[in-house]
């Protein structure tokens, strides 16, 4: 309902602050083949801006597409990559990952729970059981304002079967690239810049419309129409929970039922991320949790397969070229891990207990007041623990983290390791996350206890006294060469319930 979207472009004018677009995808979202600032998340701001600044409100759009990805862990991760403040989110990640709507679905639910519950924009044609899922989430009243986009490519239009000369200004020039011939990123699934231009138009003109009806409300109004934040809680997932393939899937997934709502209502326990991936907001970086471990940024080669300490960087000589290639086009994107051997040591990272988000829809003055701060037992204060690693085509690593690596979390070795096996956790059939164990006898530490009092704080809200260690080293003596080394590129923690 376009009524509602005008609400949100209120809120943000009420609060003095940006309206906030975010993008996520893959390459086309990025833009690939074209400049990158030619892409539709950039060109949509050109669309806006002017129109929203005549209501006293500034427009930014951020586009988070990452070429060669799929839509998990980075849909857990919202806050980290789109960011907390969004006010519009959008899904595109359909070509990676077929016509699988768990994830999908996972994706939409971690979205509402962002602070402004922002509008979600579906970025899809033929996907029958994605928009099942949207439109069952708006049915049930759940979802208020979302939209789906036709970003079918080439576009089916008569304009295009027309000679060039007789086509209309936005459908000439189609089939060109705005970058350079030859530049990377230009195949054939990747569209052109006039495509980009066309979406941004398509979506730029429906957020126009409810900014129409701002101004009006703004008018008739004073426009201080507030607009409910988040809630916290979640309807059922439509999908079926029973076919996760354990419980920290399932939470990460779906969330649970709230007890005593006859399944009707369901809460998910506070996700938070860090990552090694850019771009990302302030305080998300990977790098910052490591207690011990890391020797230095580099590139993994030849020369560094019996490398002691663990490196961050690309994971081959050819991804970096790619990087640097891109990086020319004016991309920021840039998927770089923590790469290690058995020979690295153990890499030791603090994982800090974060003060923000809902847990059963408790206020933050309430879930102080649910913990016992003198709780050692790190079963009480974290819930799941997921690692994840980065699969790069150039160097078909080997390295299976549910089998190759040894965890230690709170100080105990973590005795089941599992593979997450949503789709959208996996790349090119290999899974890419592993849900960790958290022993009963896990102990939380402070900062000082775990030698991590220098570290930076992963968020605002984090308690600088509560963390666990979570230790991670190479068994296997096998994988020596370049292209085998294990990688770490993402750690997803939930709170647990209070009790």
């Amino acid at each position: 309902e376009l009524g509602r979207t005008a609400e949100r472009i209120l809120a943000a004018r009420g609060a003095e602050r940006a309206f906030v677009v975010a993008f996520a995808g893959y390459s086309v979202t990025a833009g690939r083949g074209n400049l990158h600032e030619q892409s539709f998340p950039f060109r949509i701001a050109e669309v806006l801006r002017e129109p929203f600044a005549m209501l006293g409100v500034e427009v930014e759009t951020r586009n988070v597409g990452l070429g060669g990805v799929n839509s998990l862990p980075y849909g857990w991760c919202q806050r980290n990559f789109l960011g907390a403040d969004a006010d519009v989110v959008s899904w595109d990640f359909r070509f990676n990952e077929g016509s699988d709507s768990v994830s999908f679905e996972s994706f939409l639910r971690h979205s509402m729970l962002l602070p402004h519950a922002p509008k979600f924009v579906l970025m899809a044609r033929k996907s029958a059981s994605r928009k099942g899922i949207l439109k069952d989430y708006v049915q049930k009243g759940w979802q208020v304002d979302p939209i789906v986009v036709d970003n079918s490519y080439p576009p089916e239009s008569e304009f295009l079967d027309l000679d060039e000369e007789d086509r209309p200004p936005g459908f000439q020039d189609f089939d060109s690239w705005g970058s350079p011939e030859g530049s990377p990123g230009q195949s054939p699934w990747n569209p052109k810049y006039k495509w980009h231009s066309m979406i941004a138009w398509i979506l730029g003109m429906h957020i126009l419309q409810a900014a129409e009806i701002a101004g009006q409300l703004i008018e008739a109004e004073g426009g201080r129409i507030p607009f409910p934040p988040t809630s916290g809680i979640l309807p059922s997932p439509t999908n079926d929970v029973d076919h996760c393939a354990t419980s920290a899937e399932a939470s990460l997934l779906f969330g649970h039922p709230i007890i005593g709502n006859n399944d009707v209502k369901w809460s998910m326990p506070t996700t938070f991320c860090s990552t090694t991936f850019a771009p990302t907001v302030e305080g998300s970086d990977l790098a910052d949790l490591v207690v011990s471990g890391m020797v230095a940024e580099g590139d993994i080669t030849e020369e560094t397969s019996d490398l002691k300490g663990w490196l961050l960087g690309f994971g081959s000589e050819s991804t970096r070229n790619e990087h640097t290639q891109y990086s020319s086009l004016g991309f920021r994107d840039a998927k770089k891990s923590l790469h290690g051997f058995h020979t690295s040591g153990p890499l030791k990272l603090w994982i800090p207990w974060i003060d923000a988000g809902h847990e059963m829809g408790a206020s933050i003055k309430q879930r102080r007041s649910l913990r016992n701060v003198d709780d050692d037992r790190a079963t009480s204060w974290y819930q799941t623990l997921v690692v994840c690693s980065f699969y790069e085509k150039a160097d078909k690593s080997k390295c299976n983290l549910e089998k190759d690596i040894e965890f230690l979390v709170g100080g105990k070795e973590a005795i089941n390791v599992n593979n997450l096996e949503a789709v959208g956790a996996q790349w090119m059939n290999k899974a890419l996350c592993v849900a960790i164990d958290i022993s009963s006898f896990a102990k939380t530490s402070t900062r000082e206890q775990a030698g991590a009092g220098d570290l930076k704080s992963s968020d605002p809200g984090s308690n600088g006294d509560i963390g666990i260690v979570l230790s991670i080293t190479v068994t296997n003596t096998d994988l020596v060469a370049s292209g085998s080394a294990c990688s770490i590129s993402h750690v997803v923690w939930q709170h647990a319930t209070p009790a």
